[in-house]
């Protein structure tokens, strides 16, 4: 295979013996709870010792049975996108399990593996280039969520009966793959191509379909003979709803300030897409129908806070209903002349202190609970470049705090006016 030295049974099962304690502390990342990080442990030997049998298993022990383990990993964060930990998660756990599902596993291999993105990649089988822009926007949104000064971390205990669960997951009998004749499989193919043609030219639903699937659509197509009257209701995996947006309408401001919004929608649709792929391609994996696959729903709002001789500021509301329901919201501001991205220290001399002041003085206007969640909290040190704003109608910046990003007490997002530092905003636009 390709060169690699193949695996066998007795290396698997010595490397998992020397190293089972770190392997569920990182399972136990994804999950907080011992009976699921149990569960996927077991679950990643099961398939890996099938992988044996099957002569799949080649290269490094240690990085098979890894990223093994991190695929169970994400297979449950597919089945179980809401946690159900055993315990209360620290500030950084809750900020990382309030990010979408594609963004968790750079994060926990980076924060709690200290893997750099060639690391990640290899585990999760990615080329390095992708693994790193993926690990970029994954910390991007988390600091815009959490400061790195108020992130958390604690040790993982091992249970009590760890040990016997390892062992029992050893002990699962694996059923070794029957050998079949190639002819066999060459009939095979031959009837299904059959029946292919004769539903792609007969069902038109199936057409539909068939036309939809990544690379096997290329086939369809080739194959279907009968043109079909009408509109097609083509099947997918993803579907996008966003407003309308004419980035050629108005003045030669406004279309350069609505290219800019196109840009970052296209740029959202384009991540929705690979997501979507992702949850399909997961879906497959897991031997489920996939006729029966829900496409990913994705909807897209902006709104134009601000728009100017000097810059534009817009936030788009990104809402996805899949496997769970996400929501999340960007804020973009950009100079106008060269679309250079603005941030605070454009606006600000001070930003950390000037944002700090702001933050006090606007304490009386907020709850009783709120006041005593940041109380301690050293403002200075959670406002910097990266920390979330948007430019109000007279064009002054308004700071954003998500939930969890100031404090992991408040779980509602706040905004703070910094032009004269007035009570903060009821709710942000």
């Amino acid at each position: 295979m390709n060169g690699q030295k193949q695996l066998n049974h007795d290396a698997f099962v010595e490397y998992l013996k020397a190293h089972q304690s770190e392997l569920y502390r990182l399972a136990y990342r994804f999950t907080r709870s011992r009976d699921d990080t149990l569960s996927i442990l077991q679950d990643a030997v099961y398939h890996g010792l099938s992988r044996l049998q099957k002569k799949k298993a080649t290269g490094d022990v240690g990085l098979f049975i890894r990223r093994t383990l991190i695929r169970e990993c994400e297979f449950y964060l597919y089945r179980h996108p809401v946690p159900r930990p055993d315990e209360e998660g620290t500030a950084t756990e809750k900020a990382i399990e309030s990010m979408r599902i594609g963004d968790r596993t750079p994060l926990i291999l980076h924060l709690y593996g200290e893997c750099d993105a060639a690391q990640i990649g290899l585990l999760t089988g990615e080329k390095t280039e992708q693994a790193e822009k993926r690990l970029a926007s994954a910390m991007k949104r988390l600091n815009s969520r959490l400061p790195e000064s108020l992130r958390q971390t604690r040790a993982v205990p091992l249970p009590e009966d760890f040990d016997i669960a390892v062992n029992k997951a050893l002990s699962f009998p694996v059923v070794a793959p029957k050998k079949v004749s190639i002819f066999f499989y060459l009939f095979l193919a031959v009837v299904l191509i059959f029946v292919h043609t004769v539903l792609l030219n007969t069902v038109e639903p199936y057409a539909d379909f068939s036309a939809k699937v990544p690379l096997f659509g290329h086939l369809s197509s080739a194959l279907t003979f009968r043109d079909y009257d009408g509109h097609r209701q083509i099947g997918s995996i993803l579907d996008v709803t966003s407003l309308p947006i004419d980035p050629d309408a108005g003045t030669p401001l406004e279309r350069q300030g609505k290219q800019l919004v196109s840009d970052r929608l296209h740029s959202l649709t384009e991540e929705a897409r690979l997501r979507a792929e992702e949850h399909y391609n997961v879906w497959l994996e897991e031997g489920d129908d996939p006729d029966a696959f829900r496409p990913m729903r994705v909807d897209l709002r902006y709104e134009i806070t601000y728009i100017g001789e000097d810059a534009i500021s817009f936030h788009i509301t990104e809402r996805e209903n899949s496997v769970y329901f996400f929501e999340d919201r960007f804020y973009y501001n950009y100079s106008i002349p060269d679309g250079r991205p603005l941030l605070l220290s454009d606006f600000l001399s001070d930003p950390a202190e000037q944002g700090a002041n702001a933050i006090r003085n606007s304490l009386p206007g907020l709850s009783g609970t709120v006041r005593e969640a940041i109380a301690g909290v050293d403002l200075s040190s959670v406002i910097h470049d990266q920390t979330a704003f948007y430019l109000d109608a007279s064009g002054e910046p308004v700071l954003v705090f998500p939930p969890y990003s100031l404090s992991d007490r408040v779980s509602e997002t706040l905004a703070f006016p910094l032009g004269k530092q007035a009570a903060p905003a009821s709710e942000t636009p």
